[in-house]
């Protein structure tokens, strides 16, 4: 385990005091998970060649595959789980993304841009901080004091305020979902009747350094109970809040969301302790400071009209009220002193020549615009036809992100509504090549696993069992090792449970 004093330099201003706490934690929980003394049971072949074969992957999908043999509840022997899961962990560390992000602006929930297909392939939780938070919390169901060690190593996500530039934010979620797991399994009665797991969480919620990291904040003091923790608990985040640095954009995203649980943490304080006025008075100050400072220029062009000005409307109509004593926030307070840059989202389809492209294929499917929705009567030709002027056009966009994503979205329609079978095939075989030639296997392995796990699910929902044969059939027989690798984990565990 690291030192103190190497364990105090991760975590940052304000959370030092986290790293004692963490250190009383792996105490407490020293005793769960004891050994038991009984003869170690064979480990199935399968899953040795599994677990061997993970170092192979993008850290990523080892991460991810390690984890997911564990969870699959068919490894029995503790002490191989436990090592498992520390491998696991090890591997997260390396992920490409720190964290899950989410839409900051309307632009980025399209699918058909760059933000959209990142915010998509992390769902599926391939970031650095949801793979080591899925390994402490299985970790915690083994050996509580590895789980809080683990735990400490991780220290705080790494959450610095997107900027005005930047289309996505920053979601710390599943770091205060973890920490709930290690209080309610790390601390016996007797600690909590010292407060040892609220100040636990307490050091957590003064690392709370932009907005994203307010409502799962909030989740977490709804979820201990009890006038103490909540004076305590709320003060650190109210702290916490006070320092925050000024964050219009992820305002923008998560107006809605801020707006709920800060009054839903209102309310909570009025009905325990008969004043919301410490919780209203904070979030007074911090609106103002973001809304009245440098404003992001798609936001300052809206004119009050934006998600983050609407939360000076919730805050009037829903917040105010609760503290008679703290004036609503006038217009004037809101004006803004400067205005920063807009938004970048890349968009997809934007040459000429494909959104011709797309607009045939979407004719072919849904038929012509304004039609009845019936596919194309052209029959079988036509979709020949736009297969041959499909792969002309790939072959002259040559390599990049952008034209893998828009080349793997066609390739998907054309395998899960093509009916002819060599047409089928030979689109089959196409998008097995791309996958296999694509630099993001090894640049952005969750993007890249975003458009292969596609099309693993697109089995299920072909029309014939001949189909899902030959998906299977054709990965095995013409992808890499990296793609027969990952067939085979889809074999052996079943598809992902997230």
């Amino acid at each position: 385990m690291m030192p103190k004093r190497q364990l105090g330099n991760l975590f940052g201003r304000g959370a030092r005091r986290l790293v004692l706490i963490v250190s009383q934690g792996i105490v407490l929980c020293a005793g769960t998970g004891a050994d038991a003394r009984h003869e170690k049971p064979k480990r199935p072949e399968t899953l040795v060649r599994l677990v061997d074969a993970a170092a192979a992957l993008p850290p990523e999908l080892a991460a991810d595959t390690l984890l997911r043999v564990v969870e699959s509840g068919r490894v029995s022997e503790r002490e191989w789980q436990i090592q498992i899961l520390l491998d696991a962990f090890q591997y997260a560390a390396q992920a490409k993304h720190s964290t899950p992000v989410a839409a900051a602006v309307s632009a980025a929930l399209s699918a058909d841009t760059d933000a959209g297909i990142l915010s998509a392939a992390l769902r599926s939780g391939l970031d650095r901080l949801s793979l080591r938070c899925r390994a402490v919390d299985r970790m915690v169901k083994m050996d509580g004091k590895r789980a809080m060690e683990m735990f400490a190593l991780m220290g705080p996500p790494d959450l610095a305020p997107p900027s005005c530039s930047d289309a996505l934010y920053p979601k710390p979620d599943p770091y205060f979902s973890t920490a709930r797991n290690l209080m309610t399994a790390c601390f016996t009665p007797k600690e909590r009747e010292q407060a040892k797991d609220l100040q636990f969480a307490e050091g957590i919620l003064r690392g709370v350094s932009t907005p994203a990291g307010i409502p799962p904040a909030v989740r977490l003091i709804q979820s201990t109970g009890g006038r103490e923790g909540l004076v305590s608990l709320t003060g650190a985040l109210l702290s916490a809040l006070s320092q925050m640095r000024p964050d219009d954009r992820g305002l923008e995203g998560l107006a809605g969301s801020l707006s709920d649980h800060m009054y839903e943490l209102a309310h909570l304080y009025l009905r325990d302790l008969s004043s919301a006025e410490p919780i209203v008075r904070a979030w007074r100050a911090y609106l103002v400071r973001v809304l009245g400072g440098t404003r992001c220029g798609d936001n300052a062009m809206t004119q009050g009209r934006s998600p983050a000005d609407r939360l000076v409307q919730s805050f009037n109509a829903r917040l105010a009220p609760l503290a008679p004593t703290v004036a609503p926030i006038a217009e004037d307070e809101t004006k803004s002193t400067d205005t920063g840059d807009r938004a970048n989202v890349l968009a997809f389809w934007s040459s000429p020549a494909y959104q011709r492209i797309l607009q045939e294929f979407k004719t072919l499917r849904f038929g012509p615009p304004g039609g009845d929705g019936q596919p194309s009567p052209k029959g079988v030709l036509s979709m020949e036809d736009f297969v041959g002027e499909f792969e002309d056009w790939r072959s002259q966009r040559g390599p990049g992100a952008a034209p893998f994503h828009e080349a793997s979205i066609l390739y998907r329609g054309l395998i899960a509504d093509v009916e002819n079978d060599a047409i089928w095939r030979g689109a089959l075989r196409g998008f097995i090549g791309l996958l296999k030639q694509s630099p993001l296997q090894r640049d952005d392995p969750p993007e890249w696993y975003l458009h292969f796990s596609a099309l693993l699910n697109l089995s299920p929902k072909l029309k014939t069992e001949a189909r899902r044969a030959l998906i299977r059939q054709d990965i095995a027989a013409l992808g890499d090792g990296l793609m027969t690798q990952l067939l085979e984990r889809e074999r052996l565990l079943g598809p992902p449970a997230r």
